[in-house]
């Protein structure tokens, strides 16, 4: 179980989980330190009898002095690691917190609601003496696969963690399914609202809108007006639906299963997880009242919307919906 910690820290919330490498993980350096140190022993005594050097006691002395301080470094230097690698579980993220040399510190954090799959597994002889293993985190981010290593008692971290994956998910899309709006906000107003474009820029895009009967948001790109990124975000606040990072999503053969071909090439769209709770997360690019009965009719279970990068779910739709021949 992961040791629960109340505290004041002003890098993680109150009640944060807080998971370590075992103790046992330290076996393999100690040991190798031991070996080094019995080789310095012999090689000590092996000088002592070859030598036979002027001060040779106080050369053998400052060899001592010089092999026992780099063993020590090094054992301590993997104690300084050990300790300096967590991971923290708060109510809405997980934070994969190590120490990479000792002059970069690498810090890694998503939040749980992008979780996809947890798993653990137990290898070797040393881990099933100590209850150890490791817990496997696949998620919908950037980094993809997320690996906390030699946990005590990884089935039991695996059902916490699940927990609150779960929990996460239910406080924003509810417990059975995400509640849609209509949208009554354009995404002009949107963008203008937020000072990332001009009133008369927005005129000027709607007005070749008009002509070419492009979308707003391709237009606004293609003249560098906004970036991406600002169009994700505005989509996000006009549909009310959060954003995915889709970039490395795997996405399994279950959940590729609740959704037709057809269906997701008809609505530029891909489902990317199915939640603890049994909600499927579904990435759009665009949001509609026949896109939302549609998908949950072929569904046959709660749905959730989130809005996705176009590009990338063109990528993922060519990978997992091959067109035939």
């Amino acid at each position: 179980m992961p040791e629960i910690i109340t505290t004041n820290h002003h890098d993680y919330p109150e009640n944060s989980l807080f998971y370590r490498q075992h103790p046992v993980s330290l076996l393999v350096p100690t040991l190798i330190a031991l070996g080094l140190l019995i080789a310095l022993v012999f090689t000590i005594s092996a000088m002592a009898f070859a030598l036979n050097l002027v001060h040779r006691d106080s050369w053998l002395v400052l060899f001592s002095g010089l092999g026992l301080m780099a063993i020590w470094s090094y054992w301590v230097m993997q104690w300084i690691f050990w300790y300096f690698d967590i991971w923290v579980v708060t109510q809405e993220k997980l934070i994969d917190s190590q120490l990479v040399n000792f002059f970069r510190h690498r810090r890694i954090e998503f939040p749980l609601r992008q979780v996809q799959d947890i798993t653990y597994n137990t290898t070797g002889l040393l881990a099933s003496l100590f209850k150890c293993g490791d817990v496997i985190v696949q998620t919908a981010s950037k980094q993809g696969v997320v690996r906390l290593m030699w946990i005590y008692r990884p089935q039991e971290a695996v059902e916490v963690i699940s927990a609150l994956v779960k929990q996460a998910t239910d406080e924003l899309y509810g417990a059975h399914e995400f509640s849609h709006l209509p949208v009554k906000v354009k995404l002009g107003e949107v963008l203008v609202g937020r000072n990332l474009l001009s009133e008369d820029n927005l005129t000027a895009a709607l007005a070749e809108q008009h002509l070419t009967r492009e979308k707003l948001g391709q237009i606004l790109i293609r003249k560098e007006l906004i970036t991406k990124g600002d169009l994700l975000s505005a989509l996000s606040a006009q549909y009310q639906v959060p954003q995915i990072d889709l970039t490395y999503t795997e996405i399994s053969p279950d959940v590729l299963n609740c959704l037709t071909a057809e269906v997701a090439r008809r609505y530029n769209i891909i489902p990317v997880h199915k939640t603890p709770s049994g909600v499927l997360e579904v990435a759009i690019t665009t949001l509609s009242d026949d896109l939302v009965r549609e998908v949950r009719e072929a569904c046959g279970s709660p749905v959730s919307f989130m809005l996705g990068d176009e590009s990338i779910i063109q990528v993922l739709l060519q990978k997992y919906y091959p067109l035939p021949g």
